[in-house]
C-alpha cells in the first residue's frame, strides 16, 4: 500500500493534470475535431486534423 499526503489543493491539482498530460502524451487522444467533427487520433499538441488541416492544441492550461 502506498500512502501520500498533499499539503495543499495545488499540490493534489498539479499531479494530476501531469499525470493526465504524461498519458495523453504517451498514447496520444481521440477526440472529434472541432471544425469538421470528424474523429481524429492526435498525438502531439499542434497535430493537425488529416481530414480538414486545423492545427489541435492541447493542454491542462486551461487558457490553451
Amino acid at each position: 500500500m502506498v500512502k501520500v499526503k498533499f499539503s495543499t489543493g495545488k499540490d493534489v491539482d498539479k499531479l494530476l493534470n501531469q499525470a493526465a498530460l504524461d498519458a495523453v502524451n504517451k498514447n496520444g487522444l481521440d477526440i472529434d475535431c472541432p471544425k469538421c467533427g470528424k474523429k481524429i487520433h492526435v498525438s502531439f499538441s499542434g497535430d493537425a486534423c488529416q481530414f480538414c488541416g486545423i492545427t489541435i492544441e492541447y493542454g491542462t492550461d486551461g487558457n490553451v
